[in-house]
This record gives C-alpha cells, sequence and structure tokens, in this order.
C-alpha cells in the first residue's frame, strides 16, 4: 500500500507508524522521511532498482531505517532513486540513475549507501550546527538558516550568528543575531564568511561555518528549484524560468514565465507547475486535467492563473494530477483528481477544480504530494499521508 493501509484507498489523512520528529519529508511513488537525530527512513511503492536503500528491493510497507547512512538533514526522491543531504554538504544517492543505479558521491555504486562508508561522527550530547551549503548570490539581503541545527538529546538550543570576515570597507549585518532563521545583508561585492553557534542547556556548544559569495551579477539566484521531466526555478528578483520536456518555450533554453508578482517558490507535477507568490496567492499553469490548476475550471492554459481563493499559502506542492496547497494557518487545501482520496475530505470524486480542506490536519509545516497521495508533517514533528494505499505508501504497514 501507498498508505500502507489494509485500504488500498485512504481517503483521509493516515498516521504514518513509527516516525516523530521528523524535519523534512519527501514522495514519489514511494517516501522518505528525515528524523531529527539525521536517520533516513523509506517506505512505499517500487524498490525494484533500490530507491528505498536496502539491497532485498523489496518494498516496505512501513517506515524502515535506511541502513549505512547518517547525519541526513535533506532528502529528494523520484520515480527511480533517493538522494540524502548530509549536515557535512555530501550528497549520497541511490537507486536508478538513467541507465546506471546511482552512485554516492565519492563512493562506489551501491543499491544501498555502503555501512563501512565515513558519514560523520557518532552523535553525543553536544548540539549540531548546521547552515547548509555555501552560498553564490546577488548582493542585498541574503537568509540564513539554521533550523536543521539540532541537540541528540532534543535540549534547547541558544542561536547565535556573528561575521567572522568581510570585505574591506563593508558594513555588512545580521539582522536577529540571536534567531535560527534571520538575514544577512551584504553591500559590497566579496566573499564573507558567517558562523552560527550553538549552545545547549547543558552549556555544550558547536559551531558551523557558511561563506557567501556576493556578486554585482545581474543574474539573480535560485531561491526554490522544482524539476520532472521539466524544470522550473524561482529567481531572487521574483521571476520564474523553466525548461526541459512540454515546457513552454520548449527545448533546452530555458524560458521567462509571466506571473503577476514577486515569486517564492516553484512547484513542478507530472504536466503541471505551480508557483507561490509573495502575496500568498498560488499561479498553475499548463496541464488542467481533473481540476489541478485549482482556477474553478478544466480548462489547460499556458498562460499562468490564480487559485480560487486562496490568498493566504505559505507553500504549494504539485503531483503527478493534483495540487497541495499550506496555508499560514497550518491547514492544507487540495485541488485536482480526487478519485483515490487525494483530495483528503473522506470522499472520492475524480474532479475537483476547487480548492478543499484535507480533513484532520491543523499545525502543518510541511506538505509533499507524489503520484495519486500526499504527506504533511505537522509541528510536534508527526507526519500523515492520504491518497492511493498500493505498495506502502501510507506507512501503515498494509498494501
Amino acid at each position: 500500500s501507498f498508505l500502507g493501509t489494509s485500504l488500498v484507498t485512504g481517503n483521509l489523512p493516515q498516521l504514518v507508524e513509527g516516525l516523530d520528529q521528523i524535519i523534512d519529508i519527501d514522495v514519489s511513488t514511494h517516501s522518505c522521511a528525515v528524523r531529527s537525530d539525521g536517520d533516513l527512513f523509506c517506505w512505499g511503492q517500487h524498490n525494484d532498482v533500490g530507491q528505498q536503500g536496502t539491497e532485498d528491493l523489496i518494498s516496505r510497507l512501513i517506515p524502515t531505517k535506511v541502513p549505512g547512512i547518517r547525519n541526513v538533514s535533506k532528502v529528494a526522491v523520484s520515480r527511480y532513486h533517493t538522494c540524502a543531504l548530509l549536515r557535512d554538504g555530501q550528497t549520497w544517492c541511490f537507486g536508478k540513475y538513467g541507465y546506471n543505479l546511482a552512485r554516492a558521491v565519492g563512493s562506489t555504486t551501491h543499491f544501498r549507501p555502503t555501512a563501512g562508508d565515513n558519514l560523520g561522527p557518532s552523535f553525543n550530547a553536544s548540539p549540531v550546527a548546521y547552515t547548509g551549503p555555501d552560498l553564490n548570490l546577488a548582493l542585498g539581503v541574503i537568509p540564513l538558516d539554521g533550523t536543521l541545527s539540532f541537540d541528540p538529546n532534543a535540549d534547547p538550543l541558544n542561536y547565535s550568528w556573528e561575521i567572522l570576515s568581510s570585505p574591506a570597507q563593508s558594513s555588512a549585518s545580521i539582522t536577529q543575531e540571536t534567531e535560527s532563521k534571520t538575514n544577512f545583508e551584504a553591500d559590497i561585492a566579496g566573499t564573507y564568511l558567517v558562523q552560527l553557534n550553538l549552545t545547549d542547556s547543558s552549556g555544550n556548544t558547536d559551531s558551523d561555518q557558511l561563506s557567501i559569495q556576493a556578486t554585482n551579477s545581474s543574474i539573480p539566484g535560485v531561491i526554490s528549484l522544482s524539476a520532472r521531466s521539466r524544470a522550473c526555478a524561482a529567481l531572487s528578483d521574483g521571476q520564474v524560468i523553466c525548461w526541459g520536456q512540454n515546457s513552454r518555450p520548449t527545448g533546452l533554453t530555458p524560458g521567462w514565465k509571466t506571473l503577476p508578482g514577486t515569486t517564492k517558490q516553484v512547484s513542478v507535477g507530472n504536466s503541471h507547475s505551480c508557483a507561490l507568490q509573495q502575496s500568498g496567492e498560488v499561479w498553475c499553469w499548463r496541464d488542467n486535467a481533473r481540476g489541478k490548476l485549482g482556477d474553478g475550471t478544466t480548462n489547460s492554459r499556458e498562460s499562468a492563473a490564480p487559485v480560487t481563493s486562496i490568498n493566504n499559502a505559505v507553500a504549494v506542492s504539485a503531483g503527478n494530477d493534483h495540487t497541495c496547497v499550506l496555508l499560514s494557518d497550518g491547514k492544507v487545501q487540495c485541488f485536482g483528481t480526487g478519485s483515490s482520496g487525494e483530495m483528503g475530505n473522506g470522499l472520492l470524486v475524480s474532479t475537483n477544480s476547487n480548492p478543499t480542506f484535507v480533513n484532520n490536519l491543523k499545525n502543518i509545516v510541511q506538505l509533499s504530494s507524489g503520484e495519486r497521495f500526499s504527506c504533511a508533517l505537522d509541528v510536534q514533528g508527526v507526519v500523515r499521508c492520504w491518497g492511493y494505499g498500493a505498495t506502502g505508501r501510507l506507512g501503515q504497514g498494509n498494501s
């Protein structure tokens, strides 16, 4: 079962068994979740090429720990492979890539990460600071994010950002130095070195440094990227650019997408795309079968149109034939096909061209939509999934 329940279809959100303190999730035809201690868990349909990280190629009906990999901070999944970003910046992948098995960067080809590889230090009572990969962005306000830092004992953490070095004559500053997420303002082109210092309630400390290369380039940096058979990117100046199969313009040359405001995030589905605007609106375009553009019609369009009645969105995730939106109050609305329970409202309706609320969800902080199902992460670290439940997609232990 995609959902892992005794039902093939779960038309209400289902609690995923055995997961807590989750900090990141992603879904495709299988699902993976990262726990706060850096462990990675996968489950669901399709383990035929090792995309769930085990050598037996058996699909898991409940979340199963991926052996041989630790210190994971983020995960990304697709139909044939899974990639994990480690806290030290390494990227490890397993499954199939093109016609070859994915390989871990700097290692050999594996169906799963090799257990003997050195993937970082053992856990201890000290906190772990993590600032993300080094940045190369245009001058101006640059976000700093230390939220993937953690304490193995779940102790409260105190954050402190500081600028270690900057170009001569620079007056660079950090807006809120004691917050986990804040902004850094680079005023002169050059290299900056920023450090995040962590202290837990026992007095243990850790720090992580972030190199920022600020340029005068007129080419804006990418702040959000989403890809399937085509890709779209939201740039730091608020514009959207797309390329690849069936994008407009077509081919290898990226083409700009006209949207009315500043774009914060993009999400690419199987045959449609959506963009979250600074205003809280969501605009979608391309294939509108089953109403997955959410504009009240089933008319496909190359020009973007706003999703009906949504103006407080904070995230959007485009699945195969449905779309889900996270709202600022922690609730979720979905639209598109609902024949397998993708709407999460207890109904099995094939076409839903207007957004509908998912039942029994609150305080959601992240969501991801895949092939006929979706999963959401709440503020307590609990994951719930709904939709098509074949081959363990919902993580309930049944197919």
